[in-house]
């Protein structure tokens, strides 16, 4: 499966989706894991770990020739 967002976007929807993860209870925890899921094709587990950071993700531009 092809992912069709690119990693600078999907990191920009978790930047904006952490906060409201944090303060929501579980059932809107769950709907909002699902989602996350959904649109940027990660595994489970991963968006979980992803979502319950301490820090906020930077979205910085990748260099690849540096």
């Amino acid at each position: 499966m092809r992912l069709t967002m690119s990693y600078r976007t999907r990191r920009e929807l978790l930047a904006q989706i952490i906060p409201r993860y944090r303060e929501a209870d579980q059932n809107q925890k769950q709907s909002m894991l699902n989602e996350f899921v959904a649109s940027t094709g990660y595994n489970r587990k991963y968006a979980i770990r992803l979502l319950s950071q301490k820090i906020l993700p930077v979205v910085t531009k990748i260099c690849r020739v540096c």
